[in-house]
């Protein structure tokens, strides 16, 4: 039976102290290194240590969702047009892609890794829809209604949902520095959107 830290009640060999330290930097988009991190056997684990360890990893994960739409959101409010809101969705993806990683990381076990991604991919579903609806409702007639298209269409041709099921990058830090105040990812001044 393996050896236990002292107080702790966790196997010396489960990896819990390693991976609670390596989360707690990650969720607020330190750049750490993930390499030395061993595989999580679900076995090796009391049920309410567990518990704990995988309520760390939903915490992390939401955290580093939160810090990825402020990131968006200065990104998308600071576009003068089409062409860099578009370009904004794209490099937003980057954060996406490093967030998922994690979710998807092969050291984690089977039901664990299909639960966070289950997470990540409904959280960046959701916010493609929503920010297709707040468009749409920007519709109007003449020059209301095409800047509201032009919007729909580069939201439509530059998708936040193409990193589900898509490519992942290898480190899953390489997400936006965390911002000292969150920004509206719906907060887009229409007065600077330029005519298709």
């Amino acid at each position: 039976m393996p050896g236990r830290r002292k107080g702790s009640g966790v196997p010396a060999t489960s990896g819990y102290q390693e991976w609670a330290a390596y989360l707690e930097r990650w969720s607020e988009g330190g750049q750490v290194d993930p390499s030395a991190l061993g595989p999580l056997d679900q076995e090796a684990f009391a049920g309410d240590t567990w518990r704990r360890l995988t309520d760390r990893f939903t915490g992390a994960l939401s955290r580093r969702l939160e810090l990825w739409q402020a990131s968006l959101g200065r990104s998308t409010s600071a576009a003068a047009d089409e062409f860099e809101y578009g370009r904004a969705l794209q490099q937003s993806r980057t954060g996406l892609r490093a967030i998922r990683t994690l979710a998807a990381d092969e050291r984690l076990p089977e039901e664990l890794r299909t639960g966070l991604t289950g997470i990540v991919d409904g959280a960046v579903t959701s916010m493609q829809e929503q920010l297709e609806k707040r468009v749409d409702r920007l519709r109007g007639t003449g020059d209301a209604n095409r800047r509201a298209e032009a919007r729909l269409r580069t939201l439509r041709e530059n998708p936040l949902t193409a990193v589900i099921g898509g490519t992942v990058v290898e480190n899953p830090a390489a997400v936006p520095p965390p911002a000292s105040a969150a920004t509206d990812p719906f907060d887009t001044p229409r007065r600077r959107i330029a005519r298709p």
